[in-house]
């Protein structure tokens, strides 16, 4: 048996404890590697199942138009600006939830304005209430196009603005809420507080879930009414588009799949998301302009309705025609 030998003045057990030590931070770095490669493919695994769902999702909710013709007087849509048509659905009687190919009316209208070009977003607040023409001879409020169809919105909202709208996405208040929740909630900074007999919200800055908001954007029983409720809307979206391109929300993006189903419609191809997603993602730090429309209320055969001011009707549509004639 031939032993080890160790030069003169070294010291064995040193020698030992050393190599020992080695193996130890070895050992440490395989199980800190292993850990770490387990981190990844479970992210890569939930980001293709995560994925996967929403492009099933998106597809089952996707209905396309009917065939409507643009009227001549409103302009032909730029590449790099996107009009998207945002309308809340109430269906009458099931209390905010239900079959979302079963007529319905618009609770909420928004006209958002999307320019890759400067990073900006403008978003135009409409009340259900307007007057508008339904058909040839036929006047209406804007809540009641709906139940016609998305294409009589679509029409009715480019016949008054004069802008073309490239999209539009329908949700009822069931996934409005559900929604916020999957985002974590929203970001909402209350000017004055707002009661009702069930509810309670303070004024100052605070993070909503999706009941909150819920109860935030339809409440109108102060002085402001229906002016109010718009002006409220117009936060929560902004804070809902802010949030939606937030990189934290794809954690919980798979919960989207479960949310939409009977609950949206649109008409927003798949390949638009595919081509688009850096552009929108790029949108959360860009300038956030809201426009409420102004006008003034009459009561014509017994029904109120809300009749646009000409002048700022006018600056309405020159200021969305810039964002195309530039």
């Amino acid at each position: 048996m031939v032993s080890k030998q160790f030069p003169a003045g070294t010291n064995p057990a040193g020698f030992i404890k050393t190599a020992t030590t080695i193996s130890g931070k070895m050992s440490r770095l395989r199980i800190v590697l292993f850990i770490f490669t387990g981190i990844i493919v479970s992210v890569v695994v939930y980001s293709i199942y995560a994925y996967r769902g929403i492009l099933n999702t998106w597809e089952e909710t996707y209905r396309e138009l009917k065939d409507y013709e643009r009227d001549k007087s409103v302009p032909q849509p730029r590449e790099e600006v996107i009009s998207i048509l945002l309308l809340v659905i109430d269906q009458e009687g099931l209390r905010g939830e239900g079959d979302m190919d079963k007529p319905g009316r618009s609770d909420a209208v928004l006209l958002c304005v999307l320019n890759i070009k400067t990073g900006t977003v403008t978003a135009l607040s409409i009340p259900r209430d307007l007057r508008v023409r339904i058909a040839p001879g036929r006047y209406d409020k804007l809540n009641h196009a709906y139940a016609y169809g998305p294409e009589v919105s679509i029409v009715v909202i480019e016949d008054l603005l004069k802008f073309p709208v490239d999209y539009y996405i329908a949700f009822n208040y069931k996934a409005f809420g559900d929604i916020i929740d999957i985002m974590g909630g929203v970001r909402i900074e209350p000017d004055q507080s707002i009661t009702s007999a069930t509810n309670r919200i303070d004024e100052g800055f605070q993070r909503m879930d999706g009941e909150t908001a819920m109860f935030y954007v339809r409440f109108r029983s102060d002085h402001e009414g229906d002016f109010g409720r718009i002006r409220r809307q117009q936060q929560v979206v902004e804070a809902m588009i802010r949030q939606a391109v937030n990189p934290r929300t794809f954690i919980n993006i798979g919960g989207f799949s479960r949310v939409a189903g009977e609950n949206m419609r649109h008409n927003i191809p798949k390949e638009f998301i595919f081509s688009h997603w850096r552009d929108l993602i790029s949108l959360r730090g860009g300038e956030f302009e809201k426009i409420a429309l102004e006008g003034f209320g009459v009561t014509i055969d017994s029904l109120w309705y809300f009749i646009p001011n000409r002048l700022h009707l006018l600056e309405v549509r020159e200021r969305l025609r810039s964002e195309i004639d530039d």
